[in-house]
This record gives C-alpha cells, sequence and structure tokens, in this order.
C-alpha cells in the first residue's frame, strides 16, 4: 500500500498519535491517539483506541 494513500485517508480524522502496536494476532494495528494534552479545548472522544485492519500480502 502506498503510504501517501494511508496518510490520505486518515488526515484529520485521528489528531496525535501517540502510539502505534501490532494488535497480537498480527492482523492489525492499535493507534493510541492523545488530544486531551492542555493545548485546545479538550472534547468527548479526543484520547481514543483505535483498531487499523491489515490486509495479507500489502506493504
Amino acid at each position: 500500500m502506498n503510504s501517501t494513500l494511508v496518510t490520505s485517508y486518515y488526515q484529520g480524522t485521528l489528531g496525535r498519535i501517540r502510539d502505534v502496536a501490532v494488535t497480537a494476532d498480527g492482523t492489525g494495528l492499535l493507534l493510541v491517539t492523545n488530544n486531551t494534552d492542555g493545548r485546545g479545548s479538550p472534547q468527548a472522544g479526543d484520547d481514543r483506541l483505535v483498531r487499523v485492519a491489515l490486509s495479507p500480502g500489502t506493504s
């Protein structure tokens, strides 16, 4: 998969990604967002745990 495509897909939707980990079964990624760090106006849903599915055979 083209990294530009992935960047464009998630741009403006998740905010600051603080950490990324591979799921235990290797089929996805877990992303932790942190948007309530004292900047701006915190809102419900700013800090999230997001699972992104990975497709086999893509790079």
